[in-house]
């Protein structure tokens, strides 16, 4: 996107909370905005503000790439606990720069070589810790980080918010409060970020596992709502691990409208983000349509295999899932639905694991549309 004066050009990736009053406030400077975005927001404001107070101002979450036409130079701003990624490499006269590792590798002048130093700090931590990454040369963006790039120069690193300083700084001028107007405060702070984070053009959940945290935002979100907040947990079939009974209890006292999942292990969970993958996708589901009130997830769904190997396969049979608290569905029919597994099951997005809305119908698996 570019600027209304034409000097700067913006990639953005991330959502800023805090962009309706900036708008107001640019709009009674006689800004006239194009779309209602927090992107141009963020842009305008840039122009009006200058970067450093316009970055101040955010509130959310941001990976950002500024280029400035009049200057020459480019800037990229990561926001300030890293909830964004960004990384970065130099090669002779190319600067590269992306969300993801793969943007800068599909770059033919991109040699990726790997960094041993990296790979020795993975094995130890389990991660490669910030500023480094798997590749010799390349660089992730530090949280709270601006780096600059002028025309013909190096690039240079300054923070516009460092943790540890803010920690430092609140350890030696700590509150002098009681007990009670630190909650106080504390619960006016937690209510502001949930209530920023609840505007939006689309429908809205939050996923409850009934423990302290969960349990807290979705009560903030009930507060700061008016109609009844969406909830989603997962629960297992094994009982020591299944946390879904302490979520539906949270449900009840919040008054939520909840909705609970079951994952399997049949069919082998093959990476510790399939459950989250296929909840998320079921989630999405459940928000887009307001009838439907509970959801079954499995990785065996099509003729008891896992869905893998070549994409696009084929599955000329379906049936429904045989779980425990099967979706109920009141504006499916069972010919329609068996026509919505035919369609998922050849989708060439599918990958290794299926996540379907399963009507209760009495007819057998060979009942169901069959697609050669």
């Amino acid at each position: 996107m570019i600027s209304a004066d034409g000097r700067y050009v913006i990639i953005y990736n991330g959502e800023v909370y805090s962009h309706q009053p900036i708008r107001a406030e640019l709009e009674d400077r006689g800004v006239k905005f194009r779309g209602h975005s927090d992107t141009e927001v963020i842009l305008e404001s840039i122009a009006a503000f200058g970067i450093e107070a316009t970055i101040k101002r955010l509130i959310g979450m941001f990976a950002i790439a500024l280029w400035d036409r009049r200057d020459r130079t480019l800037k990229l701003i990561r926001d300030r606990i890293g909830i964004k990624p960004l990384y970065w490499a130099k090669s002779g006269n190319v600067f590269l720069f992306g969300s993801e590792l793969k943007a800068l590798r599909a770059h033919p002048r991109f040699e990726p070589q790997i960094n041993r130093a990296a790979v020795a700090s993975f094995m130890r931590h389990n991660y490669v810790p910030t500023p480094h990454t798997i590749y010799e040369g390349v660089h992730k963006l530090e949280p709270g980080a601006i780096l600059t790039l002028p025309s013909g120069g190096e690039p240079a690193i300054e923070r516009f918010w460092d943790a540890r300083k803010v920690a430092l700084g609140s350890m030696a001028n700590p509150l002098r409060l009681s007990e009670r107007d630190a909650t106080d405060q504390l619960e006016a702070l937690l209510q502001d970020a949930v209530s920023r984070r609840m505007i939006a053009d689309v429908p809205l959940g939050a996923l409850l596992s009934g423990g302290v945290d969960s349990s807290t935002v979705v009560a903030l979100m009930q507060a700061a709502n008016s109609g009844t907040v969406r909830t989603f947990s997962v629960g297992f079939a094994e009982a020591a691990y299944n946390e879904a009974p302490h979520a539906a209890a949270i449900a009840r006292h919040l008054g939520t409208d909840h909705t609970e999942m079951t994952v399997t292990a049949q069919g082998g969970v093959r990476r510790h983000s399939a459950p989250e993958r296929m909840v998320r996708r079921a989630v999405r589901r459940l928000l887009a349509n307001p009838d439907l009130s509970r959801v079954s997830v499995d990785a065996k769904a099509c003729h008891g295999r896992p869905i893998g190997g070549r994409r696009g396969r084929t599955v000329r049979r379906l049936h429904p899932l045989s779980l425990g608290g099967q979706l109920v569905a009141q504006s499916c029919t069972a010919a329609t639905c068996g026509a919505a597994w035919t369609r998922r099951c050849n989708d060439r997005r599918a990958a290794r694991f299926l996540v379907e809305i399963v009507c209760l119908d009495p007819r057998p698996a060979q009942a169901f549309p069959r697609r050669r």
